[in-house]
């Protein structure tokens, strides 16, 4: 039985939407999140998006466009594209915060979603760890409640989210626990089961073996699809980190546990595109 408060996240890359329908039914979820968290280049077209989304809504599956984080100004024009491409009251997840105002305020007929690269939590691993051996337990377990807290859901922020018709957050998985809940009518999607913990403009893919020569910062040719999730070891991270696209992800299995404002779950499979 699809569980109605799983979502899947995929970048639609190399696939064709009944492909995306038969992944999102095989995980057990009722909807996608398409689109990609951390790069431009890695966006679907806005063809893509449009047959994708009325397939979405023919099956009666659930669908919402994911937005990446650190949009330049040259890249705003292609995501107007695949904002126009959305039917009424979809959702779209935005990590950047001028695509979050660009849809809350020129695209009254769409649903705009604060994406967890907006959250600014912190989501090394090594957080915890770090904490108890710095500060005695008392102050320990007061900092790590504090760090469990988002800053975008500070009461200085719940305004801001108010006027930008924010009525959920994503939240990435972070090793010193979920946040408390709120005193308002926010929902959180919790991202499961990779924390992402950080992303570059810079593409590290086009620095991989064999390429060796200097390259363009703009000079993208999707190396990264060619790659599958680099693991990285370091004495000082407790588990591996994951390499993928721009981005350095970390498994975190956070259970929601009861959390009365968390009520969808993203799954990501890290080497799916």
């Amino acid at each position: 039985m699809p569980d109605p408060t799983r979502r899947v996240l995929c970048a639609g890359l190399r696939v064709d939407p009944a492909d995306l329908v038969e992944r999102v039914l095989s995980c057990g979820a009722t909807g996608l999140h398409l689109g990609h968290e951390t790069c431009c280049r890695l966006m679907p077209s806005s063809e893509f998006v449009g047959s994708t989304s009325r397939l979405f809504a023919a099956k009666g599956l659930d669908f919402a466009l994911v937005t990446p984080a650190m949009v330049p100004e040259t890249e705003l024009s292609k995501i107007g594209s695949l904002l126009s491409a959305l039917p009424d009251g979809t959702e779209v997840v935005a990590n950047d915060w001028g695509v979050l105002h660009t849809v809350a305020s020129g695209h009254q007929r769409l649903e705009p979603v604060a994406g967890r690269m907006l959250c600014a939590s912190r989501v090394d691993p090594r957080v915890p760890r770090l904490v108890r051996q710095g500060v005695k337990r008392t102050v320990a377990d007061e900092l790590l409640a504090e760090l469990r807290q988002p800053p975008v859901v500070s009461r200085f922020m719940l305004p801001v989210l108010e006027r930008l018709r924010v009525r959920r957050v994503e939240l990435n998985p972070a090793a010193q626990g979920l946040p408390d809940p709120l005193g308002s009518a926010i929902k959180f999607s919790l991202h499961q089961p990779w924390a992402l913990v950080s992303a570059s403009r810079y593409c590290p893919q086009q620095r991989l073996p064999p390429r060796r020569e200097p390259v363009r910062v703009l000079s993208c040719t999707r190396e990264c699809l060619q790659q599958p999730p680099l693991e990285l070891h370091h004495r000082g991270f407790p588990d591996p980190l994951y390499l993928v696209s721009n981005a350095v992800f970390a498994r975190a299995d956070v259970e929601p546990a009861g959390h009365p404002q968390i009520d969808r779950m993203v799954i990501r499979d890290l080497a799916a595109a």
